[in-house]
């Protein structure tokens, strides 16, 4: 099989992952599109308020984090990445675990 020598027959990475979204979507449109938007917003500060993701870690992290990313929703609920203000140490935040400071 011979391969085309010039990048215009081949799909970006954009394009692919564009496609592949919309492929995806399609059948479920409706809910791909109903995406609830973040209530915090990247360098707000908040700290963790409960554990609400039913796995028994014991007590909730401590201290005082910064919202740094907003990530996809995963099972309709809504997700960060915090880093502590204190040790910098980075972890993902489901929306119902956190609140504003």
């Amino acid at each position: 099989m011979k391969l085309p020598l010039s990048s215009k027959h081949w799909p970006t990475v954009e394009e692919g992952l564009a496609r592949e979204f919309s492929s995806l979507c399609q059948p479920q449109m409706k809910e791909c599109n109903r995406m609830d938007p973040h209530q915090y917003r990247v360098g707000q500060t908040v700290r963790f308020s409960k554990n609400t993701r039913g796995i028994d870690l014991g007590a909730a992290p401590t201290g005082n984090f910064r919202v740094v990313s907003l990530l996809p929703d995963t099972q309709g609920r809504n997700q960060y990445r915090v880093e502590s203000v204190h040790d910098g140490h980075q972890r993902v935040a489901v929306e119902t675990e956190i609140a504003l400071l």
